[in-house]
């Protein structure tokens, strides 16, 4: 595989998916500025994850083409008050000591170091996780593990890393492992290094295959996260499974499995990638495709919630929103704001079936509310969001188009005066 599993999603859904002639709906209003338009010489290409914000509004990201070396780069940009300056931090260059096709968002640690994953290089090409640090002569790469594949280990690792308190990274790889269909893996420091241990090795059954979005961590050092495929719904729609929510439970060294939720297509949605926590514990998540809100086959999308029980048993589901083509389809990422509203963004559809970017505001009975904030596609936009956005304390919104101007863009999304933090 030669991207992200949620890539592959997308454009495989959009290949299949008849062309639809959408029209605009209402906005609210927010203006746009491309902060950055990749694709000039030694610049990086096709820009696939949201970038991560440090506090001094410092954004960094990766793309996973492009640079000096054909393999990638690793990015800053930083406001000032005549605009925003980018710096290649870093040119991916692959080999057994390097990383190749990085992907997933980064991840600060809190001296300031960055890390992520690659899904190709390391010591057997099987993909890498990799620490970025920052020093007075520029930024040096670290392969922090080198992952074999086969059956003792996974392979193409995908989606963010995250850490716990005492400071292991976790992550996930999208093939490998016992079933050949993927692992959550621990890393742990030591003096001599760090230490990869697989916690699971997906079946490519009931539980779930191909893990390839965030990971997220309760208060109790519970992992969670999502199965892109597998589950026992198989359908048509489906036919891989429709994937699965998971947690994963240390309970002295031994992690046991539990699968929270098995998505059912048409109903609720398929095919889950991001997830977020509320403050209660509930989780909110995208599914890329399913859904009562198209009336093809695969549908195109949801934005889902889902609630714990009281002792036991499945989570509950409710979607929150199914998507139709005309409000966009398939979508990628969810984020909260401080005033509990979701923001996210579409793939496709929408007026010029090249994406958008939406939020989902809670009201206190019923349905919540969907405003699509912008569409991509018109005359110098770049399109075809594929990671949703991040959010600051001034509500603006910062994301990814994986396409346009040469070789995609990082873009901001401001809101109006009296349209902050609404």
């Amino acid at each position: 595989m030669t991207k992200d599993l949620s890539r592959v999603f997308t454009l495989a859904f959009a290949a299949i998916l008849t062309t639809l002639a959408f029209t605009a709906s209402a906005f609210a209003q927010f203006t746009i500025t491309d902060l950055h338009n990749f694709g000039s010489t030694g610049d990086g290409i096709d820009p696939e994850v949201a970038p991560v914000m440090d506090s001094a509004g410092n954004l960094f990201g990766v793309t996973p083409l492009g640079g000096a070396h054909g393999d990638g780069v690793a990015y800053e940009l930083s406001p000032s008050s005549t605009g925003w300056t980018y710096t290649n931090l870093y040119d991916f260059a692959g080999g057994t000591t390097g990383a190749n096709l990085p992907n997933g968002s980064l991840i600060f640690d809190a001296s300031g170091n960055l890390y992520g994953v690659s899904q190709f290089a390391g010591a057997n090409n099987k993909g890498t996780v990799y620490e970025l640090s920052p020093s007075s002569s520029g930024w040096t790469l670290t392969v922090l593990y080198s992952f074999a594949g086969g059956t003792t280990d996974g392979q193409a690792p995908s989606g963010s890393l995250l850490f716990d308190t005492a400071g292991n990274l976790y992550g996930t790889t999208t093939q490998g492992g016992a079933n050949g269909s993927g692992t959550v893996f621990e890393l742990s420091p030591s003096s001599s290094g760090w230490t990869e241990q697989v916690i699971y090795s997906f079946t490519g059954g009931a539980d779930g295959a191909n893990p390839s979005g965030n990971l997220l961590i309760d208060s109790a050092g519970r992992i969670y996260g999502t199965a892109t495929l597998g589950g026992t719904i198989v359908s048509q729609a489906c036919p891989f499974g429709c994937g699965t929510i998971f947690r994963l439970t240390n309970a002295s060294g031994t992690w046991r499995f539990a699968r929270l939720f098995n998505f059912q297509g048409k109903t609720g949605g398929s095919a889950p990638l991001a997830i977020a926590f509320d403050s209660a514990g509930n989780i909110y998540g995208s599914a890329n495709a399913g859904g009562s809100g198209c009336t093809t086959n695969l549908g195109c999308g949801t934005i889902f919630k889902l609630t714990p029980p009281a002792s036991g048993g499945p989570w509950k589901e409710k979607v929150l929103h199914a998507f139709n083509g005309q409000e966009g389809e398939y979508p990628t990422g969810v984020a909260f704001d401080s005033k509990g509203n979701l923001y996210g963004t579409c793939f496709g559809g929408a007026s010029q079936n090249e994406g958008n970017v939406w939020e989902l505001t809670p009201t206190t009975s019923g349905p919540w509310t969907f405003t699509s904030l912008f569409v991509f596609g018109k005359a110098g936009d770049g399109y075809e969001p594929n990671s949703g956005v991040i959010v600051d304390s001034k509500g603006n919104l910062y994301g990814t188009n994986s396409q346009g101007n040469s070789g995609g863009t990082v873009f901001e999304l401001s809101p109006a005066a009296g349209e902050e933090q609404r």
